[in-house]
């Protein structure tokens, strides 16, 4: 059994899954107030790069604090551009103005960025795999990568941090392959240094691959017949390269105050400190497998079963001295990744992160069929990768479906919530949208607070609009308030007296007299026990 396609057969498969991902777009339409955070990021992004291009200063932006997601600022910003050309520079408040206006031009760009941007990064890994495997295995290899997780499908039109994986994946198996080739050459340290820090810049749980080419070093360390000294400048060369990129880009791109406390949480999190939210027992662990088994993904028990394998058969090979250093050496590489990206994703759980996990398995199932050796067990291991490639995606397409219908049914009812409250107040009402509604009342706060511009955040709570966000208020005493049901249902509680929005500082509570009128999504709280003086603490 020979694995051969025709030569156009990729290009068609590439062009069929852009023609997939622009049909799942358009068959499930969506608007950016109702999307989940990221979609929010993407508007506080643009938002900041083109203020930092209109002023020439680093504006601080909340977008990279935490990940830092450098990738995902930068794509933010070209999307926008790429939807309102020069219209994405400005830094005061008719450039916010516009940008929201042109909300639904941007997340259409954002969507179709997105499909781009997944079908370059399949050809670049493309690229990076086909001097390994014959074109029908590396085919199967990327397959696998949509298949095994929802996500994959899902991230493509909804584009976040983890949407950038399979850059990491080319980086590092670029990276990989020339060290297993040439462990004393310059450039392949100098790669595997631009790989760790485009990980790190990226996401500091994709740091997996700074592990995995460390594993595979002190593994041609200890095996290889290279003289020590050369291959110990190399290694401290490539930590240079990395640690050079990062500090670079942190500073001089993220800013000095973000990047530093950056540095401190990552700190936290890789030691299990204050911040980290990990999960804290075995129990979690086995939870979090199944919660994504459940979400319809099977990449985690394939990492599981098939990277322990081929570390045994490394082993095993090693002492009889039957595999190549070479392939042993991507052998090692890609296990180890796999499996720290489980470790990554087990320890602090979230469907989306499972994604870092799929990019690992092309490499993982083309390292599989270099270590098969034989022209038949080859054979075996492409056959294998067809039936995973199958039996993955019969689990995760229903999934697939159940994202894009989510998200559409989510905007149909925040339009149908929308529509009620403008026929229940008059215009001028003051109204104040609280954490997580999703609307724009509540979505322009969020973006004027998280793009870090002051004229733009002063000039928004100077105009004192009657729409107002819970993160960007001036009102005191609002005619109406907003309440996301998914952070207070039901209505008892609301009726309680707790702190509608306990992530503001000011206190938004019941009182009575006031009027609570039920919306699909939504609690639409009619302040109608005004007194002189009255406001929310």
């Amino acid at each position: 059994m020979e694995f051969r396609v025709h030569g156009l057969i990729g290009p068609a498969l590439l062009v069929a899954l852009l023609a997939a991902l622009a049909g799942l777009a358009m068959a499930y339409p969506s608007m950016l107030w109702a999307g989940d955070d990221y979609s929010l990021q993407y508007l506080a992004a643009a938002c900041n790069a083109g203020a930092r291009l209109n002023d020439f200063v680093m504006y601080p932006s909340t977008t990279m604090a935490y990940h830092p997601a450098v990738p995902f600022y930068v794509f933010s910003w070209l999307a926008a551009f790429a939807a309102i050309g020069s219209g994405a520079i400005g830094a005061d408040l008719p450039f916010f103005d516009r940008l929201i206006g042109n909300a639904p031009v941007l997340f259409a760009s954002l969507k179709a960025c997105g499909i781009v941007a997944t079908g370059l990064l399949v050809l670049v890994c493309w690229r990076s795999l086909v001097r390994l495997a014959p074109t029908a295995i590396v085919l199967l290899a990327l397959a696998l990568y949509f298949a095994v997780t929802p996500q994959a499908m899902f991230r493509a039109v909804y584009p976040l941090t983890e949407t950038f994986a399979l850059a990491v994946t080319a980086l590092f198996t670029f990276a990989l392959v020339r060290f297993a080739v040439a462990p004393l050459g310059w450039w392949p340290h100098v790669f595997a240094g631009l790989a760790c820090a485009f990980a790190y810049l990226l996401k500091v749980s994709f740091l997996f691959v700074y592990c995995a080419l460390l594993v595979a070093f002190f593994y041609v360390a200890l095996f290889g017949a290279y003289r020590q000294s050369a291959l110990w400048v190399r290694f401290v060369l490539s930590h240079a390269v990395g640690i050079t990129v990062i500090c670079a880009v942190g500073f001089l791109f993220i800013g000095q105050e973000y990047f530093s406390a950056l540095l401190r949480l990552h700190w936290a999190i890789l030691t299990h400190g204050a911040g980290s939210e990990a999960n804290g027992s075995l129990a979690d662990v086995f939870g979090s497998i199944a919660v994504s088994w459940r979400s319809g993904a099977t990449a985690i028990p394939i990492v599981l079963l098939v990277a322990p394998a081929q570390l045994l058969a490394v082993i095993v090979g090693t002492k009889t001295g039957r595999i190549p250093p070479a392939t042993a050496t991507i052998a090692v590489g890609a296990s180890i990744a796999a499996l720290g990206s489980v470790a990554a994703v087990l320890t602090r759980f979230g469907d989306t992160y499972v994604l870092a996990v799929a990019a690992t398995i092309p490499l993982l199932c083309i390292s599989a069929w270099l270590l098969a050796g034989s022209r038949s067990a080859r054979s075996a291991v492409g056959a294998v990768a067809a039936c995973l490639a199958l039996g993955s995606a019969w689990r995760s397409v229903p999934a697939v479906r159940e994202l894009f219908l989510d998200k559409t049914e989510v905007s149909f009812r925040a339009e149908a919530d929308m529509a009620t409250i403008h026929q229940r107040m008059r215009p001028d009402a003051k109204g104040l949208f609280l954490y997580r509604v999703s609307m724009p009342g509540y979505g322009k706060g969020y973006v004027s607070m998280h793009c870090g511009v002051p004229g733009i955040t002063g000039a928004l709570l100077k105009a004192n609009r009657p729409e107002q966000s819970s993160m960007a208020r001036t009102v005191r005493d609002p005619d109406y308030v907003i309440a996301d049901k998914g952070y207070n249902y039901p209505e008892a509680v609301i009726r309680s007296g707790k702190n509608l929005d306990p992530i503001n500082l000011v206190a938004t509570t019941w009182r009575d007299g006031d009027e609570i009128v039920p919306l699909a999504d939504a609690w639409l709280i009619i302040r109608r026990a005004r007194t002189s003086g009255s406001s929310d603490r």
